[in-house]
């Protein structure tokens, strides 16, 4: 029996280092799609900023910083600040490559790991909102601030299909996530475009209004799961004889992206145009801070969803409420 046992084993290993094997070409999806659609649109907007240089326009005239004497940057600090959010982008492809994908183990592991389109979405995303709020802050045209807002659609969208769908117990998680993605982002873009405000304080606008709506939402979410996939509630499941829930994480990775977009959305209504925290001429500026805030919140919110693995088996038998 026991030869028997370590003749399965070995059959076992052999059997996942095949697929990982076939996999392995999977591994770079995410970072090459990210990289391809990262080099021409950067290009495209460094040069659009210097062979376009005229008058800018007052769209970002909210966000405190002085307009600079250049006829490229508007707002130079707002402007730059937005490059962490294309190096998260590039960092969280990389890091995704470095998890062997697994074939038909699809509710084993990360969703990312487990369906490599969705980490390059994810990314780049990321990329798709620096670069729009870098166009906004160096133009204040109106052209910037939309595809600011339409990269705040993606992104809250994006965010929400992840804590909606990725937890499905199936193995076409990845499919119900995009189609959940293409359905929101659709809602999205015609509320902030194509529909009249609804009536908040702080004179929200419409992108913000839908981030607020999905936003929220998705934060519960996720608060929700997280509690769901504590050792505590799963201990809980197995001496009822339910069945214990698959995947565990590092919830540290989510303490660390809320604290960072706590710390961000504090700062930002305190930082506009006539707040307290507004200094306009300050080489510190606190929506500059708002884009490192949220930018951390990213990368940590990546790396929590990529810390998702098996939970290790119970060491001993299921309690059934009988046999308490």
């Amino acid at each position: 029996q026991q030869q028997q046992q370590q003749q399965q084993q070995q059959q076992q290993q052999q059997q996942q280092q095949e697929e990982e094997e076939k996999a392995l070409p999977w591994h770079w999806l995410p970072w090459v799609f990210t990289v391809c659609v990262t080099v021409p649109l950067l290009g495209l907007v460094m040069g659009s900023l210097l062979i376009f240089a005229g008058p800018r326009g007052n769209e970002a005239r909210q966000f405190c910083e002085e307009s600079s004497a250049s006829v490229h940057v508007l707002q130079p600090v707002n402007t730059w600040s937005n490059l962490p959010f294309i190096a998260v982008g590039l960092a969280t492809a990389w890091r995704t490559t470095q998890r062997p994908a697994l074939r038909g183990q699809d509710n084993r592991c990360s969703v990312l790991v487990a369906h490599p389109m969705t980490a390059a979405l994810y990314s780049i995303v990321c990329v798709v909102l620096g670069l729009g709020s870098i166009l906004m802050h160096a133009t204040g045209s109106a052209v910037g601030s939309a595809l600011d807002r339409a990269g705040m659609v993606l992104l809250i969208t994006l965010l929400f299909s992840f804590a909606a769908a990725r937890h499905l117990p199936t193995r076409r998680r990845g499919v119900v996530l995009l189609a959940v993605f293409a359905v929101a982002l659709a809602i999205g873009l015609v509320y902030s475009f194509a529909m009249p405000s609804i009536p908040l304080p702080f004179n929200f606008s419409r992108a913000s209004q839908f981030l607020l709506l999905l936003g929220v939402p998705a934060l519960l979410l996720e608060l929700g799961f997280m509690i769901a996939f504590s050792g505590c509630v799963r201990r809980v499941f197995r001496r009822r004889g339910w069945r214990a829930l698959e995947l565990e994480r590092n919830v540290w990775w989510a303490w660390l992206s809320l604290g960072c977009l706590v710390v961000a959305i504090t700062i930002w209504p305190l930082s506009l145009t006539g707040a307290p925290l507004c200094y306009p001429n300050s080489l510190l500026q606190g929506h500059a801070l708002w884009h490192f805030g949220c930018a951390g919140a990213l990368f940590c919110c990546h790396a929590y969803a990529l810390s998702e693995r098996a939970a290790p088996p119970c060491k001993t038998d299921i309690v059934t409420p009988e046999g308490v």
